[in-house]
């Protein structure tokens, strides 16, 4: 997907217009704290799918990220499960400002390198960045009684 130039690295990525989507459902205001919200909605929606979602978290955190940073609009988060789990992050912004791969920053380095699939949608109300990871990459977890102790005393904090 990126491909290296005399100055470092640029995205290469098709880019396409596209209807709204039924799954732009959660909405965060943008702040970094939405960050950390939008993570926490991918985990328990893959959990309770019987899914490992750290993979998946890394992915929403740098999309939700650069939804803050970048865009600074509101932004919304949709996941879905299936044999494939999208994640998509839009926002408002019109442009594609902060999509590039470039070599002194990891966010989209992270997105192209773990993700299965991602690219970009322009919608009537902004962009919609979105990457698929197949779900049999994201094995659940055995549950461990260390391990259990460990969920329940992070679900106490």
């Amino acid at each position: 997907m990126c491909s290296a130039d005399g100055s470092g690295y640029q995205l290469d990525v098709a880019v396409v217009a596209a209807e709204s989507s039924s799954r732009d459902g959660h909405s965060y205001a943008p702040v970094p704290s939405s960050v950390r919200s939008a993570r926490e909605l991918v985990r328990e929606t893959l959990r309770l799918h019987g899914l490992e979602a750290g993979v998946a978290q890394v992915l929403v955190s740098e999309l939700a990220a650069n939804a803050v940073r970048h865009a600074r609009t509101e932004f919304t988060v949709g996941i879905s499960v299936g044999d494939v789990v999208r994640i998509e992050v839009g926002d408002g912004e019109l442009t594609l400002e902060g999509l590039q791969i470039a070599p002194d920053k990891f966010g989209l380095r992270l997105v192209d390198a773990f993700a299965d699939r991602w690219g970009v949608d322009l919608v009537p109300t902004g962009k919609r960045v979105w990457c698929e990871l197949d779900a049999g990459r994201l094995a659940a977890l055995p549950v461990t009684s260390s391990r259990a102790a460990r969920v329940t005393e992070s679900a106490r904090r």
